[in-house]
């Protein structure tokens, strides 16, 4: 039974198998296939069919045999009758003819001449029957003609006669058997073959006419989803070209805003109190810039345009940077911060500086914003294995903590928790889902604990290059923990220089006036000389007529009728190496993701977005208008 259940498991899996592979074969290929084993089918129908031809012509040696029993029998008549003195020659003719039949393989009645059985016994017994025939027929002479003890002679010689008779008879039906028994063999195995066969035709044929109605349903299945996709397609599109939109609407005034505050900002015997109300005004741009850039940041993420740029960094700037952006959010609220970071911790690591101080800035603003009274504690460590450090940063704070329920969607885009408790807290809910995505994309990891009305805790670990042995040390731990660390401040004042050019000549093109004023106010303290343009066909004019010859063009991106892009490549068609070569740099609001590569690939050097970064601005300047030769 064991043996029985073993079989009928293996012939079920073997079937399986056969099932399953011929499913992955694609159509074209499991048509040949069918189409080979019809050919194999008929072939071996073919074959088992001449197998019982061939087998029921070997039935015909059976008559061999009757022969041969008539031969033995007829003889034993003729002798018996010459003995009693009867004279037959009728039937001694007819067994002349048998014996000289079956003797040379020229029977007319056999189906297959005993000439051709590949049987030597046979043979002999044939050739001896054929010499004892000829002695026989001598020796019924001799008894006719009454030679003396003929009878006897007669007598004895027909007794070795009928032995080689039988003889004979038993040689040829133990061929006839043997052969006949080696073709049913064959044809047993074509007829298993054949039924085989057919058994996989009908049964891949089945299975094809299944999978037909499966693939028909998966066609459907796929219109639907492929319409669906087009559908979704067209929303994305929809959304990405919404959230462009949207993004020069709300930087073009944004531009304004920052651009005029910092033109204020750097101006000289300002009265304090319009100071502070301009550094507001500054602030209160930058924090609506970071919530439009937290949107196209959740957009790149979403398109899968979200790139990381990784630099060597040093690692006490990050972390003071970080700090240094959130103690505003302290104001007057009694908060105590506590800053633990391990002395040994690599002071150069290489990742994307940028994007591991958006996430710390972020966790730690949450901190800030939700915790009313106590302690927000920001431990930093990290764990060493080879030539790479991950940055373990554990943020803690006594604030509102979290409710369990709420945990699930505490990621979620555009969401914020227990709304009702928070409503008069500012943010827009995209936040933690940008620090969680960001943390995944950079390979680490974040975990949150929280106790409602107790407090949160939300520990990040991110994987780094090491870049240099030296750990920050004691003394600049006791300066990031005294929020004294200047380092960053040094280098941001070093690079806020003003480089004078007087030799430089700028164009700026923009089809707002306002715009306008920003730009100029921003490039004056380099004391460089400034045209504007209102327009691409004004600034094509002045290029073309080449009154004056710039050494960089600031060209705005979305203007009427014409807009920077078409502007560019006209302006590249020109004639004249000048037009060629003259360094444009694109001034755009669309900060989407790979908008740099698209005005690279339009004849654009470089672009800056707007609200216009000082710092971006003075790199751009240095690298296209400075000529150190005239300084």
């Amino acid at each position: 039974m064991f043996k029985i259940t073993s079989l009928n498991n293996a012939v079920n899996n073997a079937v399986n198998n056969a099932v399953e592979t011929w499913v992955d074969v694609p159509a074209p290929k499991r048509a040949k296939i069918q189409t080979m084993i019809s050919v194999l089918a008929v072939c071996i129908l073919i074959g088992y069919a001449v197998s019982f031809y061939s087998m029921f012509k070997m039935a015909g040696n059976a008559r061999v045999v009757n022969y041969a029993g008539i031969m033995r029998g007829g003889t034993q008549k003729l002798v018996k009758e010459e003995l009693n003195g009867m004279q037959n020659d009728k039937l001694r003719m007819r067994l002349d003819s048998i014996v000289f039949e079956l003797t040379n393989g020229s029977c007319d009645k056999c189906w297959q001449n005993l000439s051709k059985i590949e049987d030597e016994v046979f043979q002999d017994d044939m050739t001896e029957i054929n010499v004892h025939w000829s002695k026989l027929k001598k020796e019924i002479l001799e008894v006719r003609s009454n030679v003396p003890n003929a009878k006897d002679t007669l007598f004895a010689s027909s007794e070795q006669y009928f032995d080689k008779c039988n003889k004979a008879v038993f040689s040829v039906e133990a061929y006839s058997e043997k052969a006949v028994a080696f073709m049913r063999n064959i044809i047993s195995i074509l007829i298993f073959l054949d039924l085989s066969a057919l058994f996989f035709l009908f049964f891949f044929t089945s299975k094809e006419q299944k999978m037909q109605k499966e693939r028909e349903k998966l066609l459907v299945k796929y219109r639907d989803l492929n319409i669906q996709s087009e559908t979704d397609k067209r929303v994305s599109k929809e959304k990405t070209d919404f959230l462009a939109r949207m993004s020069h609407e709300m930087r073009t005034p944004l531009n304004a805003i920052i651009g005029f505050s910092e033109i204020s900002l750097a101006q000289k015997d300002i009265p304090k109190e319009t100071l502070e109300r301009i550094s507001k005004i500054y602030e209160a741009g930058t924090t609506l810039l970071s919530i439009v850039n937290d949107v196209l940041d959740v957009s790149k993420i979403e398109s899968g345009k979200f790139e990381l740029v990784p630099i060597d960094y040093d690692t006490p700037s990050l972390v003071s940077n970080a700090i240094t952006l959130n103690l505003m959010r302290i104001e007057s609220k009694p908060v105590q911060f506590v800053l633990d970071i391990d002395k040994d911790l690599p002071s150069r690591l290489f990742g994307d500086e940028l994007r591991i101080r958006q996430i710390f800035s972020n966790l730690l603003s949450n901190a800030f914003k939700y915790t009313r009274e106590g302690i927000v504690n920001w431990h930093i460590g990290f764990e060493r294995h080879g030539d790479e450090v991950w940055l373990v940063s554990s943020i803690k704070d006594t604030g509102i903590g979290i409710k369990s329920e709420d945990l699930g969607n505490l990621f979620g885009e555009y969401k914020q928790v227990n709304m009702q408790a928070n409503r008069k807290i500012e943010g827009t809910g995209l936040g933690l889902a940008i620090t969680k995505k960001m943390i995944e994309i950079m390979g680490g990891e974040i975990q949150v604990e929280s106790v409602f009305g107790v407090g949160s805790k939300f520990t990040i670990r991110l994987k780094q290059k090491l870049m240099s042995e030296i750990p920050i040390g004691e003394e600049c731990v006791n300066s990031l923990k005294s929020f004294k660390y200047s380092y960053e401040q040094k280098k941001q004042t070093k690079r806020l220089v003003y480089t004078q050019m007087p030799y430089a000549h700028i164009l700026i093109v923009d089809d707002m006036p306002m715009n306008l004023d920003v730009a100029k106010g921003l490039l004056q303290p380099y004391n460089m000389k400034i045209d504007t343009a209102k327009s691409g066909e004004e600034a094509i004019d002045k290029i073309k007529m080449q009154k004056v010859i710039y050494d960089a063009v600031f060209m705005d991106h979305m203007m009427p009728e014409m807009d920077g892009i078409e502007a560019t490549k006209i302006i590249r068609k020109l004639d004249g190496e000048y037009a060629k070569k003259v360094p444009i740099i694109a001034l755009t609001a669309n900060a989407l993701a790979g908008i740099d590569q698209m005005f690279l690939d339009n004849g654009f050097n470089e672009f800056l977005s707007k609200p216009m970064d000082i710092m971006k601005m003075d790199t751009i300047l240095k690298k296209f208008v400075r000529r150190k030769s005239e300084e």
